[in-house]
């Protein structure tokens, strides 16, 4: 397991097994069932839930999402290279990664985790030449902190919530 996200009624757990995606669910975090994931490249990473809505990402640019507490699943793909962290919020989710055919970052957002839309942040150290790079995201007050890396040296960003 990689990641665990309480839901409801229980937790949802992604990983992999033999180098596929794989998911868990448990009522009480002791015994867990194993359900069938959606098809996948690689393992799943990070999981964020809001209520029953379940979002999962890992390897490449899929998102699957289970609208169950985990019970079924459905994938898609955004246009991503890489997919670096995830957050639910008030609004729905976000996801942190780099858009297909840059070293550059982004942000996709989605109310519901079916349809996504790509914006590219704006401000200090997220702009210019090189690699940037978001990997953490946390809800502070009504907006959005990022963490993540401006080619080697650390950065921290701040908007508001997509």
């Amino acid at each position: 397991m990689h990641d665990v996200v309480s839901v409801t009624k229980g937790y949802v757990a992604v990983g992999e097994r033999n180098g596929a995606p794989a998911v868990w669910t448990s009522d009480d975090g002791a015994k867990w069932t194993s359900v069938q994931p959606p098809q996948a490249q690689g393992p799943f990473t990070h999981v964020v839930a809001r209520g029953d809505t379940v979002v999962a990402t890992g390897a490449g640019n899929v998102v699957a999402v289970s609208s169950d507490a985990g019970r079924t699943w459905r994938a898609q793909t955004v246009q991503a290279s890489a997919l670096t962290a995830s957050l639910a919020t008030p609004r729905g989710f976000v996801l942190a990664g780099t858009p297909a055919g840059t070293d550059d970052v982004a942000l996709w957002s989605s109310p519901d985790g079916t349809s996504w839309r790509m914006a590219r942040p704006h401000g200090a150290r997220l702009e210019g030449d090189g690699s940037q790079r978001l990997t953490g995201l946390a809800l502070q007050g009504k907006g959005l902190v990022a963490t993540g890396t401006d080619g080697t040296a650390p950065t921290l960003w701040r908007t508001d919530l997509p």
